[in-house]
């Protein structure tokens, strides 16, 4: 998964590179949304994943 967004971080080099073409503040501004929406999906796939993992509370009644 962090190939994928390894590939924007490369085009945009590549682009500035080859065709002398900087990003503007848009590109960058979708670029950090991209990244901060992948990362909000992996901490909300680990938090699920721990809560369903962690052990069941004993429901036990006080005499």
């Amino acid at each position: 998964m962090p190939f994928t967004y390894a590939q924007i971080a490369f085009a945009t080099l590549w682009g500035w590179i080859i065709f002398s073409q900087a990003p503007d503040a848009w590109a960058f501004t979708g670029m950090g949304l991209i990244t901060a929406s992948g990362a909000a999906s992996v901490w909300l796939n680990l938090r699920a994943r721990s809560q369903s993992q962690a052990p069941a509370a004993a429901d036990t009644l006080a005499d």
